[in-house]
């Protein structure tokens, strides 16, 4: 390897316009192909890969859109009334979407924002479940529905039911209590409380939207195009958000508008890296620079050390392209500190010239350890490609490459810009450095003695437990003053102090996918019940499988004999006159216990606002 690398060394330096072209054509080869690559900013990248063919980790990560809302609050101060806080939401919610409408279709950040519900939603949910209650009736309800068919009950219920009709849901939907003379509407809400409870028993409705309980704060729910893990694109909605709470601060001081959630997270975390990273490179590099400056006294040194640290980053990025095509940005912010590793390569080379002044010579004495030096360094990142995890393998893969091209460039083509007549050394800095490593530490037995007692004392305050590791990975990034006062505030008005998990079922359909969540759902209650889960949502309340729906339609068809309905007949006729309403006014309910139902796919109904679905 010695002896190729000085014949090239010869011939470059008996042909110089073949070096010369052969040194910018390889520049801008691999300079063209590295501008080519795609540098994305996914953090999903840092998680591990599934080992599941079907891919059902990814899920959690990747496609389960809930992760991806922001949580925009508007929160009174100063005692603001309801009315103001929703005339600054529905302004600022209108200026929003006209700013996204405005973008070109490509361009778009904002897929969907849920703040208020639809003014004939509460009409299409009576009409479906009116169509399709059975469904969603558990058969263990039926033991005790059977044991309310009697008069003292029906006497208290008809009572109940009159001071219902005068309520004011009453008033607006008399067919709720129409259909309903037994109370099966107590039962069914006892069987949903875990559900409303687990999904929104922390707000409520206030002129259609969504506020905590104390009526101070206004939730909004925005759902991006892209994916929460995706920082790159998720800089431009929060641009355009801090620009609009900028303006809205000035003309509405009495509404303090913030927002958190994992894309906003991400995205400072991705902006503190990055600034993090830019200023930590430049400073580090401009005081190696001043200091090897001062130290060799040539400027040309500068370029020269450069020179092949840049060909390399050029050369890993170029193959990154080729086997990729796209390179995390995150990986090439943690490869930057590869750059202190490669300069090290061809500070050996120049700083083995500065002593004998000699090209040739410097290739026979540096080319096997820089060699042995570069195999052992791409064994180390090239050992990372094994880990599952998707930018760390990035990482791994250029920073391989970039010290392969680092070393190729310091070997063949440096060699030919070392000119002996311009070479100049500062000899009183160097005898410094030449001092201290001839100092004989290893005859020193004080200091041994001293590093040796030094050693002892760490190991033992670790194993003691002084140092400690934080487990948390909610404390890995960044936390930015504005979403951390958002969160905190959002998690004291609801009550929700506890860290919340995402927990997904998938399925090659819907269908499926509801099936695979009552499995979920036993898994999560026997967590329950031994104190690792608080709660959780049912969601299996109301996406019911079809196989489930139909069982329980039989089990309703089932309940309601004739035996049974004449006795409801007789009971209403007792019990009603008594409460002052008319028996008449419940015959609804024969034909509701009596008609044909079917299963249907309630997420296939449109009743579900879209902003609610991932919610």
């Amino acid at each position: 390897m010695t002896e190729f690398c000085i014949k090239i060394y010869r011939f470059f330096r008996n042909h110089r316009a073949v070096f010369w072209v052969s040194m910018i054509a390889l520049y801008a080869f691999f300079g063209y192909f590295a501008s080519k690559i795609y540098l994305e900013e996914d953090i999903n990248k840092l998680m591990p890969s599934s080992k599941n063919e079907d891919g059902t980790t990814k899920l959690a990560f990747a496609n389960l859109r809930i992760k991806d809302k922001t949580f925009l609050l508007f929160e009174g101060k100063n005692g603001a009334s309801v009315e103001h806080i929703t005339e600054i939401c529905d302004a600022f919610i209108d200026s929003l979407e006209s700013r996204n409408a405005a973008m070109d279709s490509t361009q778009q950040v904002i897929g969907n924002i849920f703040y208020r519900l639809p003014d004939d939603l509460m009409l299409d949910v009576i009409d479906y479940m009116s169509a399709h209650l059975p469904a969603y009736i558990d058969t263990s309800v039926y033991t005790r529905l059977d044991a309310m068919l009697t008069y003292p009950h029906m006497k208290l219920q008809m009572k109940a039911n009159h001071d219902d009709l005068l309520s004011p849901v009453g008033s607006m939907f008399p067919e709720l209590i129409q259909m309903d003379p037994v109370g099966l509407r107590g039962l069914l809400m006892e069987q949903m409380k875990p559900f409303t409870e687990g999904a929104a028993g922390s707000y409520k409705t206030l002129n259609g939207h969504f506020f905590v309980q104390d009526s101070t704060v206004c939730v909004v729910f925005i759902t991006p195009m892209y994916s929460a893990t995706n920082t790159g694109q998720g800089s431009t909605l929060f641009r355009i958000l801090n620009d609009q709470i900028e303006q809205f601060s000035a003309s509405a001081p009495d509404v303090k508008i913030s927002y958190h959630g994992t894309p906003a997270s991400g995205f400072y975390n991705s902006w503190r890296i990055k600034s993090d990273l830019k200023g930590t490179i430049i400073g580090s590099l401009v005081l190696v620079l001043i200091f090897i400056s001062i130290c060799f006294r040539n400027y040309n040194t500068i370029p020269l050390l450069l020179l092949p640290v840049v060909f390399g980053t050029l050369f890993g990025l170029a193959a990154m392209y080729f086997i990729k095509g796209h390179f995390s940005l995150l990986a090439l912010g943690i490869g930057a500190i590869v750059l202190g590793v490669a300069l090290s390569y061809v500070l050996h080379i120049i700083t083995h010239y500065k002593y004998i002044s000699d090209p040739e010579q410097v290739l026979r004495d540096q080319v096997k350890p820089v060699c042995l030096g570069c195999l052992t360094t791409i064994g180390s990142f090239m050992g990372l490609i094994f880990i599952r995890t998707e930018l760390l393998q990035d990482f791994g893969l250029f920073a391989a490459f970039a010290i392969v091209g680092t070393t190729f460039f310091s070997l063949v083509f440096l060699p030919q810009f070392l000119n002996p007549r311009k070479n100049k050394l500062n000899h009183r800095a160097f005898a410094i450095i030449d001092r201290i490593n001839a100092y004989p530490f290893d005859r020193k037995k004080p200091l041994l003695f001293t590093i040796l007692a030094t050693a002892v004392v760490c190991i033992g305050f670790y194993i003691a437990g002084g140092t400690q590791f934080d487990a948390d990975m909610h404390n890995l990034g960044y936390k930015a003053e504005s979403t951390s006062y958002s969160e905190n505030l959002l998690r004291s008005k609801t009550h929700t102090g506890d860290k919340q998990k995402y927990f997904a079922s998938s399925g090659a359909t819907m269908e499926e996918a509801i099936e695979n969540f009552e499995i979920m759902a036993a898994k999560l209650d026997s967590l329950q019940n031994i104190g690792l889960v608080k709660s959780y949502t049912h969601t299996n309340q109301i996406f019911v499988p079809l196989h489930v729906q139909q069982e329980r339609i039989d089990a309703w068809k089932n309940f309601w004999t004739g035996e049974r309905l004449q006795l409801v007949h007789d009971l209403i006729n007792k019990t009603a006159p008594e409460a002052g309403l008319i028996p008449n006014a419940f015959s609804p309910f024969f034909e509701f216990a009596t008609a044909d139902y079917e299963p249907d796919a309630l997420y296939e109904a449109s009743i579900i606002p879209e902003g609610y679905q991932s919610t």
